[in-house]
């Protein structure tokens, strides 16, 4: 069905902007999806784009960067354009008030270590006259299934991981440095008892280690509880849920240096209306390694015509996208709202009410779109503020 109008909001207060750098880690872990982006061919400067997209979506979208994550690929292998260009942007938008938080992933390849220490002595530690840590607040190390068996690419092997580990406490502090983590997805197969020996293998070392399933055979409904096969592999942790959106759920432990994330394979949630109005729900803002912005995983060619945002090639703008409490906020204004709970209303009403709302958003301005942070200007998209929704764009 072709969408006559989009209208996107978040859903969720902490939306993620994550960037796949243009480097492929040269792994090929059965379990990852973004391998498949480094296959596809598609030309064109890699790393002109990525930063160029980078820079769009701070500027033109910046509620969606409030969390950073550099992923890839592998980063690493990207080190000196990160040094150069990515990391220094990180700093500037956080002095800026517009990113929050910044985090790294990688699979530490034993070829880069000695990037790996750069990035944790001279990007990661904190500022002591700010109390803030001014570029990254974190580097997740992959270990799928608690374990380095699944890299056919060399890595840092855990007994040289505890030794580094070991020295680096020597030089800095725990408190002072960036939160190392271990990211480790669990397969159905791994009992318990070799899951709680992974965990305090790592542990042991300084890390503090997220669990994570297998977003692929997760639905909506076990978003926020334990399958059995789940329980079977955690009920030692007595994991109860914590936080989370439409799109992912978080549960705490009886470790306070171990969670267990669960996540849906596409994280964007669209209601589409009849007359081909849509309200898009946002979570993740993704940067692909060819500066494609997405407002969903996108790796087939259908996917990224789908999920599309902005292409650095295209020259698009990107679209508002507006926050939760916002719609919540002109929905519960239009009386009409109600019918949409009233099964003896048509849908109809449906498609009216989505007219009121992209009406209202027209219309409606809340407050002035300029907002100036630290001396500097940002291009904020606000609230609610005249909104063009292009055909080019929907």
């Amino acid at each position: 069905m072709m969408l006559k109008r989009k209208l996107f909001f978040f859903g969720t207060d902490n939306p993620t902007l994550t960037i796949h750098v243009p480097n492929s880690c040269g792994n090929d872990c059965s379990f990852c999806v973004n391998k498949n982006m480094y296959v596809q061919e598609r030309g064109g400067t890699l790393k002109r784009g990525v930063q160029e997209a980078f820079l769009q979506v701070l500027e033109e979208m910046p509620e969606a960067a409030k969390t950073v994550v550099i992923s890839g690929g592998e980063p690493l292998y990207s080190f000196s354009w990160l040094e150069k260009i990515v990391l220094p942007t990180i700093e500037k938008y956080k002095n800026n008030g517009v990113i929050k938080h910044a985090y790294l992933n990688t699979f530490l390849p034993s070829s880069r270590l000695h990037d790996f220490v750069s990035l944790i002595v001279k990007y990661g530690t904190r500022d002591k006259s700010t109390n803030k840590f001014p570029y990254l607040d974190g580097i997740s190390i992959s270990r799928p299934n608690l374990s380095t068996d699944s890299f056919r690419v060399a890595t840092l092997s855990d007994d040289k991981l505890a030794k580094f580990m070991e020295t680096l406490d020597k030089h800095i502090q725990k408190q002072d440095r960036l939160d190392l983590r271990i990211n480790a997805l669990i397969d159905d197969n791994m009992s318990a008892k070799k899951i709680d020996e992974g965990i305090t293998l790592y542990s042991d070392m300084g890390f503090t280690v997220s669990l994570r399933e297998d977003f692929t055979k997760e639905t909506p409904t076990t978003l926020r509880k334990l399958t059995d096969i789940e329980k079977s592999k955690y009920d030692f942790l007595d994991p109860v849920y914590s936080i989370g959106c439409n799109a992912c759920a978080s549960f705490i432990t009886n470790r306070s240096d171990v969670t267990i994330h669960k996540g849906l394979e596409h994280t964007s949630l669209v209601n589409i209306f009849p007359g081909g109005n849509a309200l898009i729900e946002v979570v993740d803002v993704i940067i692909d390694p060819c500066g494609g912005v997405f407002y969903d995983w996108a790796i087939s060619d259908e996917e990224r015509d789908k999920y599309e945002l902005s292409y650095f090639k295209k020259s698009m703008h990107l679209p508002h996208i507006y926050s939760r409490k916002a719609i919540e906020i002109l929905i519960n204004k239009l009386p009409s709202w109600k019918s949409i709970n009233n099964e003896e209303k048509g849908e109809t009403d449906k498609d009216a009410i989505i007219d009121d709302i992209i009406g209202s958003l027209k219309s409606t301005p809340i407050y002035t779109p300029k907002e100036t942070v630290g001396g500097f200007t940002l291009r904020r998209s606000p609230i609610i503020s005249t909104c063009e929704l292009p055909d080019s764009i929907c």
